[in-house]
């Protein structure tokens, strides 16, 4: 049976266990930081800072502005996907903060717990190895380990032998990992909702179908 409860006296806390809560406190600054001021509001009800060193994502050129310039500096350039990948960039810039800032109110970094959800939707046991976790989320092997190094210090993973393969792990959700998951889903899935909200249903089906097929147009590119 996988433990999760306090550390007991006999038992040394992880040597990574402060690295970790150092990491997810700087990333914390970071995001408050990086957070546009237009969508603040859905994930904390703190007031802005009054003075930033840099313009946030939302006091800055909008893709069309940016699109118009080129188009007067060199209107020889196609540049419906340099609007593509800007908007896309931009979309990227302005709601991932929300998302980021909301996770690390709950302890773990939005990577960290795009493990945890990997695991649980596959279904009990709610474990993998590493390397299907790495496919799943596009990651390299060095990258996994990081990730799976902070979960497995805040005791969110463990890391298990392959019973027909000693040299091999696989990675097992713990019993506090999947209750961490249950809880902010559903929490992420109405922040997300209220992120789109003035876009329409239909919209955000629409833009969807599209983005799903030109993900499949660039699999196959690789």
């Amino acid at each position: 049976m996988i433990s999760d409860g306090p550390i007991s006296g006999s038992r040394l806390p992880s040597p990574h266990f402060d690295e970790t809560k150092m990491f997810l406190a700087k990333r914390s600054k970071l995001i408050e930081a990086r957070t546009p001021q237009m969508v603040r509001g859905i994930a904390t009800t703190r007031k802005p800072a009054k003075r930033q060193k840099s313009k946030r994502v939302d006091e800055q050129e909008s893709v069309p502005s940016i699109i118009a310039q080129w188009q007067r500096e060199k209107p020889e350039f196609d540049t419906g996907p340099m609007a593509l990948f800007g908007a896309l960039a931009r979309t990227f810039l302005l709601t991932s903060p929300v998302i980021e800032k909301f996770m690390l109110k709950h302890g773990v970094a939005r990577g960290m717990f795009d493990v945890l959800a990997a695991l649980r939707r596959t279904g009990s046991p709610y474990r993998l190895p590493p390397s299907k976790l790495s496919k799943s989320l596009m990651l390299s092997g060095a990258g996994m380990t990081n990730r799976l190094d902070r979960l497995e210090t805040l005791r969110l993973i463990v890391r298990q032998p392959e019973p027909n393969d000693r040299r091999s792990v696989r990675i097992q959700l713990t019993p506090k990992g999947l209750q961490l998951v249950e809880k902010l889903i559903p929490q992420l899935v109405e922040i997300e909702k209220q992120l789109v909200a003035d876009y329409g249903d239909a919209n955000v089906r629409k833009l969807t179908q599209l983005l799903v097929a030109l993900n499949q147009k660039l699999v196959e590119k690789r």
